[in-house]
């Protein structure tokens, strides 16, 4: 055989094998596809825009830790980060669009580890959206919004759950404020969850609110304590 068509042939089998590799390397993981859309109307509170401040995260509570505006000191503790958007890395602030299109592995491990810690998100675990201003510290005036998609709303056909370590097809999840049902806190497509504002705007995708802290269970308690003694040592009085 001529050195010429040998060489031909050793290139159609590198070429199929580059395309073999490829096809292996993109069934090997599930995308999911999150965010929003261009020009989304994304505000804090007070009506001012999101900005570079804002961190968008997608991920999951674990432990079956049920999540609502009363535990929200816990959230951080149970929250396991599966992907981060941050201004200039999946957060564009001038058109006001956040998206990115992670992975999701065979191991269970997001294609975000690292950087982000390589946590297992399990079959079935409730995904979630939160938007925060610099930090996720629990404190007055904070600026959050946290928002699903669960069976809340009748339907569990679309709801954000992660899919099985097996399920490497090739269709993406798309997981978009557009598509969420719930703001367990903040306001979503106009739908106010917990938490306050004091700017209205009207046809938002997306706002956070603010919270009043709570005093902690401990402190309450001695505070009812100082009170009741304090009203009994007027009584004798």
């Amino acid at each position: 055989m001529p050195s010429t068509s040998i060489s031909t042939t050793v290139l159609r089998l590198l070429a199929a094998l580059s395309l073999l590799l490829m096809v292996c390397t993109e069934s090997r993981a599930r995308t999911i596809s999150w965010g929003g859309a261009f020009g989304d109307s994304l505000f804090y509170s007070d009506g001012t825009l999101l900005n570079s401040d804002t961190i968008f995260e997608l991920g999951y509570f674990s432990g079956g830790f049920t999540t609502d505006a009363n535990n929200m000191d816990y959230w951080l503790a149970h929250w396991k980060v599966f992907d981060r958007a941050t201004s200039g890395s999946g957060w564009n602030t001038t058109d006001r669009f956040v998206s990115l299109t992670p992975t999701l592995e065979t191991d269970g491990t997001s294609s975000s580890s690292p950087p982000l810690p390589a946590y297992v998100f399990p079959q079935g675990g409730q995904a979630y959206i939160w938007a925060y201003r610099t930090d996720q510290t629990y404190q007055a005036g904070l600026q959050w919004a946290l928002i699903t998609n669960d069976d809340s709303d009748g339907d569990s056909s679309d709801d954000w759950l992660f899919p099985a370590h097996s399920d490497q097809t090739s269709l993406p999840l798309e997981w978009r404020f557009s598509t969420a049902s719930r703001p367990v806190f903040g306001t979503l497509n106009d739908d106010d969850g917990a938490g306050e504002r004091t700017s209205t705007v009207s046809s938002t995708e997306l706002q956070t609110h603010t919270l009043s802290v709570i005093p902690e269970p401990g402190s309450a308690l001695l505070l009812a304590l100082a009170s009741s003694l304090f009203m009994q040592r007027r009584r004798r009085k």
